[in-house]
């Protein structure tokens, strides 16, 4: 940290034009090689140079960071460090601040792809390209980020990281460690994949001494098909290759069985990877499949084989070596190759091989797996070249010396039969439709589970193309989840739809035709296969189903809703899933308290229940009208509540997902004990969970702020499989057996103090104390202003220091405040929810229970749980936010989310508020990565 400066230093020279380079003989590590990109110039010239700004540039900075390294921009690899001013080596502050960047590589293994910094030079500045290149600034940037890289050194694998600096027009880059030769070579898995192992040795078990009455080779191959399958689903818009045998010995003997390359290739590769395919490809189209399975409706899997020896058909993404195994084997288990000698051999076989087209320039990275039996391993592969402009235009030398047609040895030692397809000439439209077709049949009968979950929504498609067929000039609506009348109150049952046609020339007696959709019937154990043979007629499945639909017509019969010749059905799919019933021990009340939030656009969604343990939540509620889109679960901090979450709540449920937005305990209309101990962080995350139980509810795609992070860590070390998902926004991830009893909140705050000058949780101090409670009620437009001010100085002065709240509350000071989401009106309304509360006085008991060590006990018990989150996670930091800095925030998370998507936006602690639209954007595209 030794390079940082403070903000608000100062330089003596002028910040507005470059300065000359002064002689330095301090630039760390060897001699770099430092080259001009010309293609951000070209970048930089589309820019409109009266609207630029440092701002500007930095997004564009980063859009064409997205552009080399895409994989890792789609993964959520590419990690803002955010804004920070260097200290120069002659002890002076530069003038300018400056934003970096680091990519790390998609599969979050250590490795670094990119070192990136963005000078933030003024508005009045010249920006052309050339004005930079030569200057202090510049060679000090470069310093900066080569000493960035060198720190993390020890702890990261960076050599094949490239140094990038832009500087308005400006940008170099260079190779952090030219002289590199070795390849970087990951295990990503080790073993099958989940649930084969089960499903592999059960068939070992049940062919076991039926070797004799078996068709030869039958498990070679099924292997071999699925080994080839799988490349497909995992690459698609590919197309796959046969790269002929791979040999290798075993100790001093040659291997006898016969193995297979297969490569996937990539014709958008992206820039990282600096393959393009030549303009006409010769290739031979094979289609696989087992003799077995003729005249079956098994579509084959198809195999290309390269006809022309100096094409180049596309970039490498991934390769599989398939090895197969003794014919006498008949269906080995799971284990039985992991660790022989043959495997292994293969493996080195394998990396040699990769090394060698690395160096050769046929790959740059790629994902290896080799298959032997029922085992695999893979791993991740990159090159001394990756990212390196040398190849861009390099063609496989070895390749282009040959003068024959390469030849392929036959497929038939794998017992699968190739037939080869007619010579076609739109190569890319094979590849599209050889992409879609096998991954809409492959999701199909490979994931049961997504197959299940989308089915209401077909269903719908469906329901809406019947009535539109044969109800033309209609108007055909969704009307959600099917609802029951019970009481006289309308209930809504998950996993059915109710679709219904309108006559659109009439006001009243206007629904023609009732669709009652139940697409998921059965028992959710039963396969699909046996739930689409079963005839669900006369079944008492079907007649509940009719008589729901009946009650509900009487009711809309008498409103004057339904016409007199409405045609009325029960569609019953064929996808057996349970209807998941409310948990009998709650006790829901649709019209709870809503005096306080009458006036939010979200009241009517607003319900509470009684969890079994006695406790009461008020909470926003909304199922999902689309059945392929979550719930999701929002969790505020302080001095927050659910209407923290108005903007999301709005966006959301207009775009169909599902919602549960609670009070958390001491806020809003949910309970609020004075006794520290409800305020114990896993008796809150499983009231939490209780609640979702009371809704039906099994799993939610969770999204926290501030002290919600906490609640939602303790979810994830109590109860992940809940967990569809996770965000958090501002404040990260809090790992099983993290504490902060009041010695390490005062220990942080000295360490903070003397990093930043000012203690970032100086407040929790004051939380703690027996006035903080009066202070806050007594002078509420005063609090409010201080944590949703627009200024993040005034948090830095006055909310993080110590001892320095309580005065601005005891004064009634008021900091600048608004935008687009605050304004005097939600003020008002924060106000009117505290008031009905009672104060803020309960909120607090949240960061009493904290420092007073309430969860010091099951801290220690979550020691031996382990941190990492299976699940996709966004990480949302706020680049002004003084308390929940971005740089703590990441490494708190990155190193447990290997599954991490990182975003970072121009805005103070309240993310949601200050900026919702860019956050709901972000927020939504993490969703669209679920689906």
């Amino acid at each position: 940290m030794g390079f940082l400066c403070c903000f608000g230093s100062s330089a003596d020279e002028d910040a507005q034009a470059p300065r000359p380079t002064k002689t330095s003989n301090k630039t760390p590590g060897t001699p770099r090689k430092w080259e001009v990109d010309d293609s951000w110039r070209q970048q930089f010239a589309t820019i409109d140079q009266a609207t630029v700004s440092a701002e500007l540039l930095r997004r564009r900075a980063r859009e064409y960071v997205d552009t080399l390294y895409p994989q890792c921009a789609s993964a959520g690899s590419i990690e803002e460090l955010g804004e920070s001013r260097a200290r120069l080596r002659d002890g002076t502050c530069s003038p300018f601040t400056h934003h970096d960047i680091l990519v790390l590589d998609e599969h979050f293994t250590g490795v670094v792809y990119s070192a990136v910094m963005v000078l933030n030079l003024p508005s009045d500045a010249d920006l052309s390209p050339g004005k930079w290149i030569e200057s202090l600034e510049m060679e000090e940037a470069k310093f900066y980020v080569l000493h960035l890289l060198e720190s993390i050194e020890a702890s990261s694998n960076v050599k094949h990281a490239y140094v990038r600096v832009f500087a308005g027009g400006d940008a170099v880059c260079c190779k952090f460690c030219p002289d590199n030769k070795e390849p970087t070579i990951t295990v990503l898995q080790s073993g099958p994949p989940p649930g084969m192992k089960e499903r592999n040795d059960e068939m070992a078990r049940s062919f076991r001494g039926q070797g004799k009455d078996l068709p030869k080779g039958l498990f070679r191959s099924i292997s071999f098909e699925s080994a080839l399958g799988s490349l497909h689903r995992s690459n698609p818009g590919c197309t796959i290759w046969d790269e002929g045998p791979l040999d290798f010995g075993v100790g001093s003997k040659h291997k006898t069985e016969p193995t297979r390359i297969l490569v996937a290739r990539s014709f958008d590769a992206g820039p990282e990877r600096h393959y393009q395919p030549d303009e006409e490809i010769n290739a031979a189209v094979l289609k696989i499949s087992r003799p077995w399975d003729q005249g079956s409706n098994q579509a084959p899997v198809k195999l290309l084989q390269n006809r022309n020896p100096n094409g180049s058909p596309g970039g490498i993404v991934a390769v599989a070596i398939f090895v197969a195994t003794p014919l006498n084997e008949v269906w080995p288990k799971c284990g039985a190759y992991a660790k022989s000698a043959t495997m292994r051999a293969a493996g080195v076989a394998a990396t040699d091989l990769l090394t060698k087209w690395s160096r050769q320039g046929k790959i740059t990275d790629c994902i290896l797996t080799v298959w032997m039996g029922a085992d695999m391993i893979i791993l991740k592969f990159i090159g001394e070249n990756f990212g390196s402009k040398a190849i861009q235009s390099m063609k496989n030398k070895e390749q282009m010396q040959e003068s024959t047609v390469p030849t392929y040895p036959s497929l038939d030692p794998f017992f699968v039969t190739a037939e080869e397809e007619k010579e076609h000439g739109l190569f890319e439209s094979e590849v599209q439709f050889q992409s879609i077709k096998k991954l809409m049949r492959e999701k199909m009968e490979a994931d049961p589970e997504t197959h299940r979950a989308r089915a209401p929504f077909l269903a719908v498609m469906m329901a809406q193309h019947f009535l539109e067929t044969n109800y033309p000039g209609c108007s055909v609506s969704d009307e959600g989840e099917f609802p029951v009348i019970v009481n006289g109150e309308t209930h809504r049952i998950r996993d059915t739809r109710f679709v219904v046609a309108k006559d659109p020339t009439k006001e009243s007696n206007n629904v023609i035709a009732a669709l009652h959709l139940v697409p998921l019937p059965g028992d959710a154990n039963v396969s699909i296969v046996e739930t689409t043979d079963r005839n669900w007629l006369e079944t008492k499945e079907m007649k509940a189903a009719e008589e729901m639909l009946l009650a509900v017509l009487k009711v809309w019969y008498k409103e004057g809703r339904l016409a007199d010749d409405c045609m009325a059905q029960v569609v019953m799919a064929t996808d057996g899933l349970a209807l998941r019933p409310r948990n009998e021990n709650c006790q829901i009340n649709l019209r709870p308290d809503t005096a306080d939030i009458a006036n939010t656009s979200y009241v009517n969604l607003v319900r509470s229940v009684t969890i079994p343990s006695g406790r009461t939540y008020r909470y926003v509620f909304f199922p999902p009208f689309e059945s392929d889109k979550p719930y999701l679960l929002f969790l505020h901090g302080f001095p927050d509540s659910s209407y923290g979450w108005v903007n999301q709540i709005e966006y959301f449920t207009r775009h169909g997902y599902g919602v549960v937005a609670p009070d958390l305990l001491g806020y809003g209309g949910t309970d609020k004990p004075t006794d520290l101990e409800s305020y114990r962080l896993k008796t809150i995350a499983s009231e939490v969970m209780d609640l979702l139980d009371c809704e039906g509810i099994s799993q939610v795609v969770a999204i926290s702020h501030d002290f919600g992070t906490a609640v939602l860590s303790t979810i994830q070390a109590y109860d992940p499989a809940r967990l569809l998902g996770l965000s958090f926004l501002t404040m990260g991830y809090t790992r099983p057996g993290a504490d902060l009893p009041l010695a390490a909140i005062e220990g942080l705050n000295n360490q903070t103090d003397a990093l930043l000058g000012y203690p970032i949780f100086g407040y929790f101090i004051f939380h703690i104390t027996d006035e903080a409670a009066a202070a806050y009620d007594n002078h509420l437009d005063s609090a409010y202003s201080l944590w949703f001010t627009n200024n993040a100085t005034f948090q830095m002065e006055h909310l993080a220091p110590l001892d320095k709240l309580q005065q601005w509350l005891l004064e009634d000071q008021v900091a600048p405040y608004g935008g687009s989401y605050i304004t005097e009106a939600t003020k008002a309304q924060w106000k009117a929810i505290v008031t009905a509360q009672g104060g803020l006085g309960t909120g607090l008991n949240w960061y009493k229970a904290l420092l007073a060590g309430i969860n010091q006990a099951d801290a220690v018990a979550l020691q031996s749980v382990s941190p990492i989150i299976a699940k996709p996670t966004l990480i949302v930091a706020a680049n002004s936010d003084p308390i929940g800095l971005p740089i703590v925030q990441m490494n708190n998370t990155l190193p447990y989310a290997p599954l991490a998507r990182i975003r970072a936006l121009d805005s103070g602690h309240f993310v949601q508020v200050e900026v919702a639209d860019q956050l709901n954007f972000e927020l939504h595209e993490f969703l669209k990565t679920l689906a």
